[in-house]
């Protein structure tokens, strides 16, 4: 069945019963899986939605080019906002993990393992406080050696 689906798929023809979004995530599974993760990127998103928006699209990028498994993000409770949502009130949590599965790794909490090692208390946690505008080379010279260090 896999060679079938395939060579379909390779030759520009819909395997019977799948569309073309199933299809292309099929073959982009087959060909590409994800390595090994270097480690767990935790975001805490603030401000308003659509700064919290923006953070979440930088996290998904950041996450990626350091090939790290991204936690779902923490929205701060603001007290200019006054908004206590948190991240499935606003998203589909499941789509959210399911449509970026070929491109990060997506997990909905730190797992206990990791969190045994800081004493499940996120306050131990290494906290980057990366800067605004941060070049790509900042996440290559310091924040992976020090996710691979904690890994």
């Amino acid at each position: 069945m896999e060679s079938q689906f395939l060579r379909s798929v390779l030759l520009g023809t819909l395997p019977i019963g799948f569309s073309a979004r199933e299809s292309f995530n099929w073959l982009l599974a087959f060909l590409w899986a994800l390595p090994e993760s270097n480690g767990y990127i935790y975001v805490e998103a603030n401000g308003g939605l659509n700064q919290q928006r923006s953070s979440i699209c930088n996290a998904v990028a950041v996450a990626g080019f350091l090939n790290a498994t991204l936690v779902i993000p923490n929205f701060h409770y603001h007290s200019i906002w006054r908004d206590p949502s948190k991240f499935g009130d606003i998203y589909d949590e499941d789509y959210f993990i399911s449509s970026l599965e070929n491109v990060v790794k997506i997990v909905d909490k730190i797992p206990e393992y990791m969190m045994e090692r800081f004493g499940s208390n996120m306050t131990n946690v290494y906290n980057f406080r990366v800067k605004a505008w941060s070049p790509i080379r900042y996440y290559r010279d310091v924040v992976l050696p020090k996710l691979l260090e904690e890994k």
